[in-house]
């Protein structure tokens, strides 16, 4: 499985938009999404297929997956914030 190319991702421009308004998130090549430093979100392609790697989670991708992958980044970057809470707890 190899890392998605900018041609891989010009199906999933609506996508992409919608990613890139999340607050805090950065993207530092295309399809590469960082939050405070951490890879939050990237894509690979396989076989003519597009997945979405969030955290440790892979997700096939279709029009029908967008918002489970928007609400899954989301969820990532707030669990990174708990993360740091805590850590600053210590």
């Amino acid at each position: 499985m190899k890392h998605a190319t900018s041609d891989d991702l010009k199906h999933v421009y609506q996508l992409l938009t919608r990613v890139r308004k999340i607050q805090g998130i950065v993207e530092k090549q295309p399809g590469h999404f960082y939050y405070k430093g951490k890879n939050v979100l990237h894509f690979h392609e396989d076989h003519g297929s597009l997945f979405a790697d969030i955290g440790e989670e892979r997700i096939k991708v279709d029009e029908s997956s967008y918002s489970e992958i928007v609400i899954r980044v989301e969820m990532y970057i707030s669990q990174i914030e708990v993360a740091r809470d805590s850590q600053k707890k210590c």
